[in-house]
């Protein structure tokens, strides 16, 4: 396997005289920047800050350049680690997002394989003494993104398999002369039509969870998982939340739909079946991180950035996986579990800043009633 060298800066361009981007649209993230020589395109340029909430146009060149450097040691890192083969599979059937039939969705859920990776593969080992795997064979059915086991020549050695989800949701633009009601939990059909009532008789329009993502994520995951046998047996679920639309509720609502007192998904199994959550599947995880990008950890995929904005989260699934040494975990992930702090099970937005007292009101009123109704759930 080749050995990049970690101090140059051009790992993308050499990538593409190797011929990695061949099968690329010319539409595509990578070719645009080489096209441009480190810079975006102007159109590319607004997407970026929309998605990061950065208008500083001054810094946009710098930005480009930026991103260019990290994201090529990031591919670099991931030759660094990976069979050559393997990385030209994933380059291929990832990397690419469709080729001729370019989706930018794609792309970004294959940057967020590419920054959970290089995250876990750095930061468990205490030593070189590490072991990476591209798609492992795990069930013989499908394969989770990658196994990193550490302590791969010691008597402790511990095998993380991971597998990263990340969502394309329908925009929901807030209107700024309206007031919304987001709801972070699952509710029955009767709470429904409640919280729907008390928000018409108040004016609010109502933003439901994407709780069947959730689902998704779960089961899908727990199918590529095998299911642990001991706690040395390690397998994380990570979703990145970034394109949440509304962006105000960041990791507010994943979180609350986990782990919310009441009828959080991982804390008891009330609504597994309503969900259509299947347990099989929910025991073989360990844990569920949960993140969204900031600014700085998206041009420089670095998790780390996040976890220190406290973007990022770790969720143990101690209540449904035998096995989970949530002690060990922590001390290797080093990623804050998710607290009281960030679980909301309703949020209230929009225009609250009439001086007219009755916007005040109404809003405490209805998120008042809602913690009744949630109680009651």
């Amino acid at each position: 396997m080749k050995k990049r060298d970690n101090s140059n800066l051009k790992w993308l361009e050499e990538f593409a005289q190797e011929g990695y981007f061949d099968d690329f649209s010319e539409d595509h993230f990578i070719k645009r920047i080489l096209r441009e020589n480190g810079d975006l395109p102007d159109k590319f340029q607004i997407e970026i800050f929309q998605i990061c909430k950065r208008d500083n146009s001054n810094r946009v060149k710098i930005d480009a350049i930026s991103f260019y450097a990290s994201f090529s040691a990031r591919l670099s890192n991931m030759l660094n680690l990976f069979d050559e083969n393997d990385i030209k599979k994933f380059v291929e059937a990832q990397l690419s997002a469709g080729k001729n039939k370019y989706n930018e969705d794609t792309f970004f859920q294959a940057i967020s394989e590419i920054t959970c990776i290089n995250y876990v593969a750095n930061i468990v080992p205490e030593s070189n003494d590490i072991y990476v795997e591209y798609e492992p064979t795990t069930n013989g059915k499908k394969n989770p993104e990658a196994r990193i086991i550490s302590g791969e020549k010691s008597l402790e050695k511990y095998r993380y398999d991971i597998e990263v989800k990340t969502p394309v949701f329908k925009s929901i633009p807030l209107d700024s002369n309206k007031r919304y009601l987001k709801v972070n939990i699952p509710l029955s059909n009767k709470n429904r039509d409640i919280v729907q009532g008390m928000a018409d008789e108040c004016d609010y329009n109502v933003i439901w969870p994407n709780f069947y993502k959730i689902r998704d994520f779960i089961n899908s995951a727990g199918s590529k998982f095998i299911e642990p046998t001991s706690v040395e047996d390690i397998n994380i679920l990570f979703i990145n939340w970034t394109f949440i639309d509304p962006k105000e509720s960041k990791i507010m609502e994943p979180c609350a739909l986990l782990m919310n007192e009441k009828n959080g998904l991982l804390r008891n199994n009330k609504y597994h079946d309503i969900v259509g959550i299947d347990e099989d599947m929910l025991k073989r995880i360990s844990a569920i991180v949960i993140y969204c990008d900031n600014y700085d950890s998206f041009m420089g995929q670095n998790l780390l950035n996040a976890i220190h904005s406290g973007l990022c989260k770790i969720i143990y699934n101690d209540q449904f996986c035998q096995f989970v040494d949530k002690s060990k975990i922590s001390k290797e992930l080093r990623i804050p579990e998710v607290c009281e702090e960030d679980i909301k099970a309703f949020e209230v937005w929009g225009n609250l800043k009439s001086n007219n007292k009755k916007d005040y009101d109404d809003a405490i009123v209805i998120s008042e009633t809602c913690k009744i109704v949630y109680k009651n759930e």
